[in-house]
């Protein structure tokens, strides 16, 4: 499980580098992971099999190398009034034990080790801790630091201090990660009473059936009546005897797992679930409904006055006519070469391709309508707790190209808006009163001159007068009346080139609006996607992990058990990824 538990640190560590890579997840969040502890009892050691790591911790002055050297039955650990300033470690060790390299956080230089040769006591390594409340802070750190590598933690307190110890309150978050012994030493100074108490308050703290072992380790001295230092002993040889070192470093391990499906959890919320992403789906649509209609709604009149300057400044649209406004259209597209005009100079007017309509149309304030849709949504994401960079990172670019992309759009619309002017019903009447202009006259014409032709005939014959001017007057009204009709028809149904424009640059703003919301909507599925992607890495390791906790076994030896905080033993499966 060892190897395992490296394996799942590795995954859950490309993990977060993956989320904080993309922006999901800050230096803030991958700080937990950072902080999780990485080695071991296994790591001081060259050979996989073992002694029982066991440590005595406490506060200063309660005895810990006082019951180290008794064990020893030699004074192998510093005593009296050297302890406040000393920053070393104790190892005490039976000498057929290799030790391998101890890791930089554990610093050789600060370390002593001491070997014996008792074979009875070959399954146990025992080391003295430097005070936990020493004035010398840096031995507060060396304790904390040798913490992660130790299996059973001996607390020894004294009876006047067990109550306000401050290297209790520093270690009781540990609980759940060792074994743990517990010794009110000098218990010749105080009452047997205190005992009984400060179970109960270890049992308040946890521990359901704390191990308490009252001691005295007076130098020189006979031992007090209460003295039960033989039941330390026993009890370091039980939890060897029931295959404490792999039951503990059982416990250990649980505890790292528990705390990296934490780490996973609290990131993993970061990416939001489906309900958060589908709030936020949500939000963007109304927010770009409302910002789209208020661009509209703010661009109305600048429509207007376009579409009047557009009819009012070029010489063809003035002119009136499909072909006029076909010229119009070439130069307002920026196709005219300025060959048109005869002037080699393009025609004065708007160019839509131009920075002056851009400006004109597209201002500031529609700009900011569709960042406050961004803004918003900005704001909807850190409410639900979702990381917004990398949704705003997919979202801005969209925003800033909003004007390209309108302007974009008015160039085409509004010049095949300007080309093809009019409805379609209209072109056709167009084409027919045009042609009608032309053939009309010319049939009223033909139809003269026939009658002229036979008029003359007759008149030579003497069958009837010559033709006169009432012929003359009545030819001339049918050439007019020929020609007079179609031109009223095309003057009544020739589209209004400022309402050609208008409708043209209406068109284009909505097709550049609806571009940009298409644009926003897949850049917002891209996030999405990404998200979902990291979020699905988080539930697979989530469900190994807790997998792995799932599996209990037969559970800790009977005689761990009272060794053990409350909660251990059973470990239920942590529940899934918060939703």
């Amino acid at each position: 499980m060892a190897d395992r538990l490296t394996t799942l640190r590795e995954q859950v560590s490309g993990w977060l580098a993956r989320g904080h890579a993309a922006g999901w997840l800050s230096d803030a969040d991958l700080a937990p992971f950072h902080a999780l502890e990485r080695g071991g009892p296994v790591d001081l050691f060259v050979a996989e099999a073992r002694p029982l790591v066991v440590a005595f911790f406490g506060g200063t002055g309660v005895g810990k190398s006082s019951l180290l050297n008794r064990l020893a039955r030699e004074a192998v650990a510093r005593v009296g009034v050297e302890r406040p300033t000393s920053h070393e470690v104790t190892l005490y060790l039976h000498h057929s034990i290799a030790l391998a390299t101890l890791p930089d956080s554990l610093p050789m230089g600060r370390v002593r080790v001491e070997r014996h040769h008792d074979d009875h006591r070959r399954d146990v390594l025992w080391i003295d801790m430097p005070d936990i409340d020493s004035t010398a802070t840096e031995n507060r750190d060396l304790v904390l630091a040798w913490l992660p590598y130790i299996d059973l933690v001996i607390y020894v307190v004294s009876p006047e201090r067990y109550r306000d110890d401050p290297g209790w309150r520093v270690l009781r978050n540990r609980g759940h990660r060792h074994g743990w012994l517990f010794v009110m030493n000098r218990c010749d100074e105080g009452d047997p009473r205190q005992v009984d108490d400060f179970a109960a308050e270890l049992r308040a703290a946890g521990f359901t059936m704390p191990v308490v072992v009252a001691t005295s380790c007076v130098p020189d001295g006979a031992p007090a009546v209460n003295d039960r230092f033989d039941a330390l002993e026993e009890t370091v040889g039980a939890v060897v005897d029931a295959h404490g070192v792999h039951e503990l470093a059982e416990v250990g391990r649980r505890a790292r797992l528990r705390e990296l499906h934490g780490v996973v959890a609290t990131a993993g919320r970061r990416l939001g679930d489906a309900a958060a992403w589908a709030a936020l789906r949500s939000d963007l649509t109304r927010a770009w409904r409302a910002g789209r209609d208020g661009v509209v709604n703010g661009l109305a009149w600048p429509i207007q006055e376009i579409a009047v300057r557009i009819a009012l400044r070029h010489p063809e649209v003035r002119r009136g006519g499909a072909g006029g406004l076909v010229q119009a259209a070439r130069r307002l597209v920026g196709r005219g070469d300025g060959a048109e005009t005869g002037s080699g100079a393009p025609a004065e007017g708007i160019n839509v391709g131009s920075p002056h309509l851009a400006d004109t149309l597209w201002d500031g304030a529609a700009q900011a309508q569709i960042d406050r849709v961004v803004d918003g949504l900005e704001v909807a994401a850190r409410q639900a707790g979702v990381a917004a960079l990398p949704l705003l990172a997919r979202l801005r670019p969209v925003v800033d190209a909003a004007p390209d992309t309108v302007v974009h759009h008015l160039r085409q619309v509004l010049g095949r808006a300007l080309a093809r002017p009019g409805t379609l019903v209209q072109r056709l009447a167009l084409r027919v009163a045009r042609l009608a202009m032309g053939v009309l006259p010319l049939a009223a014409l033909a139809r003269i001159a026939y009658d002229v032709v036979m008029g003359y005939g007759r008149g030579l014959t003497g069958e009837t007068p010559f033709l006169g001017i009432d012929f003359a007057v009545h030819g001339l009204l049918l050439v007019a009346t020929a020609w007079l009709i179609p031109f009223v028809l095309q003057r009544l149904l020739r589209p209004d080139p400022r309402e050609t424009a208008r409708r043209g640059l209406r068109a284009g703003l909505d097709a550049g609006l609806d571009q940009v919301g298409r644009d926003l909507d897949a850049a917002f599925d891209r996030a999405a996607e990404e998200g979902d992607g990291l979020v699905a890495m988080a539930d697979h390791l989530s469900a190994e992990i807790a997998a792995r906790l799932a599996r209990r076994g037969a559970g800790p030896h009977a005689a761990l058990l009272p060794l053990l905080a409350a909660g251990v033993p059973g470990d239920d499966q942590p529940p899934p990824r918060p939703k």
